[in-house]
C-alpha cells in the first residue's frame, strides 16, 4: 500500500509523512479479517524535500467486509499498535524512547478481479503519550493509502 499520513500534537505543527505498507490477512470467517500490517515513511515539508523525521507503524486490526464475495467490497476497520516518530537517522535507543502506542478506525472499498484486488482506505489515529514524556502529549491524525491485494 503507498499513502499519505498526517499528524497533529496537540500545540504545533502538523507533520506529514508518505510511505508504503505491507499487510497479511487472514479471514477466518466470512466477514471477519485479521489484518497485521507493517509501514513506515519520511517526513514531507511543504516546499516538497524529505524532512527530518521518519515513521514506522505496526497494527493488529480487524475487519468487516459487509460483501466479501463481491466484486465491490466495503469494510470497517479496528485496530491497536505501536508508532514511532523519531529522526531518520536515530539510534536504535532513540527509536525504542519515541515509540507510542496508538489506535485506528477507517473504513475502506475495494474492487476485485478473481485474485488481484485495488483498494482505496482511510484512517483515523490517536496516538497516546511516549513512556518518558511527563505530560499527556498525544498525536492525532488521519491516513489514506492506494494498495493492490492478492488473494490465496
Amino acid at each position: 500500500m503507498l499513502g499519505e499520513t498526517e499528524l497533529a500534537p496537540d500545540h504545533g505543527p502538523s507533520m506529514t509523512f508518505g510511505g508504503a505498507a505491507i499487510a497479511v490477512r487472514y479471514r477466518p470467517w466470512r466477514h471477519l479479517e485479521l489484518e497485521l500490517s507493517f509501514g513506515g515513511g519520511r517526513e514531507r515539508r511543504h516546499d516538497g524535500g524529505d524532512g527530518e523525521l521518519a515513521m514506522a507503524t505496526g497494527t493488529l486490526a480487524a475487519r468487516y467486509r459487509f460483501n466479501p464475495e463481491r466484486d465491490w467490497n466495503v469494510w470497517l476497520l479496528a485496530g491497536v499498535g505501536s508508532t514511532v516518530v523519531a529522526p531518520h537517522v536515530s539510534t536504535e535507543e532513540e527509536r525504542a524512547a519515541a515509540q507510542r502506542p496508538h489506535v485506528a478506525i477507517g473504513a475502506g472499498i475495494e474492487r476485485r478481479w478473481n485474485r488481484l484486488a485495488l483498494q482505496f482506505e482511510v484512517r483515523a489515529l490517536g496516538l497516546g503519550p511516549t513512556v518518558d514524556e511527563k505530560g499527556p502529549e498525544e498525536l492525532g491524525g488521519g491516513a489514506f493509502s492506494l494498495g493492490a491485494s492478492y488473494y490465496f
